[in-house]
């Protein structure tokens, strides 16, 4: 077994062991992913290329269900700070064969210049903003990677008030089409537009 596999085979037994794998498998966990996913696909039908943006990988499951939801229409960009989070996800995406994988971009979205509007949606879920340490900045970061006619969705838990995401699209050009709040996913999301 070579270095990479080891690594691979390492994620995969700690993302069922006893410290994730309790969580992975619980009802809410699972009803979470159903929830954003149902929640992007609502919002819009992948068109011929469209290109979408994910930034922060983490456990890559989002970034999975993103080049699935697109193949045969687009490509997914997958960014994250993390090179090892980045190598391992791409490794991940070829060893299991990925029909439409995505492209992988190691970068700090504070402090690399990725190509602005580029994307015709960017998506920021989970704890990437908390983890920036950076609210505005990071969603400020995000925002300007998206076309002049495109979308972002950012989801996030109420660590933080939907509140504040609301005050920063007001004060950033980012109208919201969509806000929701669901009680059971203990979570909020947005689909925003430039105004």
């Amino acid at each position: 077994m070579d270095e990479m596999d080891r690594r691979l085979f390492e994620w995969y037994l700690a993302s069922e062991g006893p410290d994730a794998g309790p969580w992975n498998r619980s009802p809410r966990s699972l009803y979470i992913e159903h929830w954003t996913r149902s929640f992007i696909m609502g919002q819009i039908e992948p068109f011929p290329g469209i290109e979408v943006c994910n930034v922060g990988i983490g456990a890559g499951g989002w970034d999975n269900f993103l080049c699935d939801w697109l193949e045969g229409k687009g490509q997914l960009t997958s960014v994250d700070v993390d090179p090892g989070i980045c190598e391992l996800f791409e490794y991940r995406q070829k060893r299991e064969g990925h029909p439409n994988p995505a492209t992988v971009v190691c970068a700090d979205i504070l402090r690399d210049s990725l190509p602005a509007g580029s994307f015709d949606v960017v998506t920021v879920i989970g704890s990437t903003v908390a983890e920036s340490k950076d609210y505005d900045g990071c969603l400020s970061s995000c925002w300007r990677l998206a076309r002049e006619d495109g979308h972002m969705m950012y989801m996030d838990f109420p660590r933080r008030p939907p509140e504040q995401f609301e005050a920063w699209a007001a004060s950033h050009g980012a109208a919201i089409d969509v806000r929701t709040d669901d009680e059971t996913a203990g979570a909020y999301a947005f689909w925003v537009r430039r105004a």
